[in-house]
C-alpha cells in the first residue's frame, strides 16, 4: 500500500511523453475509446493511457506500449479497461537503460474478457502495477505474463518474474505464482469463495502463451 500511496501523491495530469499507450502493432477491426471519442486503432498513434479501452474484434489483435516500457498484446475478441496509467515526468539524468522502466508508474487495468500478453520493464521503488478481471485480481511485480479471460474462469500463466493471485477481496494474501506455473480461478457457487488451482502449465498450450508475450516483447523494442 505505501509504495501506490507515495506514487498516487506524486502523479497528476502532466503533459509530454509520460502517462501514455503508444500502438506498436495492429490487424484487423479494433476500437480505442479514449474519453467520449472512438478511434480505429493505427500503427504509430499515441493516447492518454487512463480511461482507455480497447476493444479488439474476430480475427484482430494488436500490440501496444506504455510508456514505462511496459508492452502489451492483446488478442482477438478481448476487451482491457485503462482505469488508471499515471506516471511521473522523466527526470533528465533517469538510468536510460531500456529494460528499467523511466519513472515511478501507477498501473490499474481489467481485463473484462479475451486474452492478453504483458512484458514488463523492471519496476522502480515506488511503482505498482495491477491487473484484474471479472474473478481475480493480479499484484505484478514484473516479468512475462499472460492472461485469459473467460466467463467462467480467469487463467493466468507466469513465463518470468514474479506476481500474487487475490481471488476476492478477502483473500488478503493471495498466492504467489512461479514462472512456469499456471493459476486458474474459478467464481465460487452462492455463498462460496472463489477456488484457486495453481499447477504447471501445460507443454500443449505453452507455445500459444508463449506466442502472445512475446509479441509485447517484441512491441517494447520498436517503441523508445
Amino acid at each position: 500500500v505505501a509504495p501506490a500511496a507515495h506514487a498516487q501523491r506524486q502523479l497528476g495530469n502532466k503533459k509530454g511523453p509520460a502517462s501514455k499507450i503508444y500502438v506498436a502493432e495492429t490487424k484487423g477491426d479494433t476500437q480505442i475509446q479514449t474519453g467520449d471519442k472512438i478511434y480505429s486503432a493505427q500503427q504509430a498513434t499515441a493516447f492518454d493511457a487512463s480511461g482507455t479501452v480497447i476493444e479488439t474484434k474476430e480475427n484482430a489483435h494488436n500490440a501496444f506500449v506504455y510508456s514505462n516500457g511496459t508492452g502489451m498484446y492483446v488478442d482477438q475478441n478481448s476487451r482491457v479497461e485503462i482505469t488508471r496509467f499515471q506516471q511521473e515526468p522523466f527526470l533528465p539524468d533517469r538510468n536510460k537503460d531500456a529494460l528499467v522502466e523511466p519513472s515511478i508508474s501507477v498501473s490499474d487495468v481489467l481485463v473484462a474478457r479475451g486474452a492478453i500478453g504483458i512484458c514488463t520493464s523492471r519496476l522502480i521503488s515506488g511503482s505498482s502495477m495491477s491487473y484484474s478481471t471479472p474473478h481475480a485480481t493480479l499484484h505484478i511485480r514484473g516479468g512475462r505474463i499472460a492472461i485469459e479471460t473467460l466467463p467462467d474462469r480467469t487463467i493466468i500463466d507466469l513465463l518470468e518474474g514474479d506476481l500474487t493471485v487475490r481471488s476476492s477481496r478477502e483473500d488478503v494474501g493471495g498466492q504467489v505464482l512461479r514462472p512456469g506455473e499456471r493459476a486458474v480461478v474459478h467464481p465460487g457457487a452462492a455463498g462460496e469463495a472463489p477456488s484457486v488451482t495453481i499447477e504447471p502449465i501445460p507443454p500443449e498450450v505453452l507455445s500459444i502463451v508463449e506466442a502472445r508475450v512475446n509479441v509485447a516483447c517484441n512491441a517494447r523494442r520498436t517503441v523508445s
